[in-house]
């Protein structure tokens, strides 16, 4: 993952030498996609180790962990605690849950409790695919639809 962060007073998008994100952690519950993308960081660092570009130098460091966001153990807990925003792809979990085509039927409520007892107060959460209950104090502030061949016909 490249991560960016407007890291400028202005707040014009500038871009700027530092990186807001110091450290970025991907968590997945099933081995194999970890490995995969542990193998797809490797690559990332390889290409970026042989040019050294802004992209190098503004990348936050990134952690690929095997975890399970239900059941935390202490060290991914002690990541939740620290969060400031989570991303959280989705796709498997609500195809099976998609009525017509809104997101108002991909609705996550084991994800949403589990977020809203794992994450600090004030994280920011983007689900991609699916909508947190707003009982466990989620704010839906609407549907964004890309229609992604690649994906479909579990992901729009």
């Amino acid at each position: 993952s490249l991560l960016y962060a407007d890291t400028t007073n202005s707040g014009d998008g500038a871009i700027d030498s530092g990186n807001a994100m110091k450290m970025c952690y991907g968590v997945d519950i099933v081995p194999g996609l970890v490995e995969r993308s542990r193998s797809h960081h490797r690559i990332l660092q390889d290409i970026l180790q042989d040019n050294e570009s802004f992209l190098q130098q503004s990348q936050a460091n990134i952690e690929l962990l095997l975890g399970d966001i239900h059941q935390p153990d202490s060290q991914l807990q002690k990541i939740l605690d620290e969060t400031t925003i989570a991303v959280c792809f989705a796709t498997t979990w609500s195809a099976e849950n998609a009525v017509g085509t809104s997101l108002q039927g991909r609705k996550l409520p084991k994800l949403s409790k589990a977020l809203s007892h794992g994450l600090s107060s004030g994280c920011r959460v983007v689900i991609i695919d699916g909508k947190l209950d707003e009982e466990d104090d989620f704010q839906w502030m609407g549907d964004l639809k890309i229609l992604c061949p690649d994906t479909a016909p579990y992901s729009v």
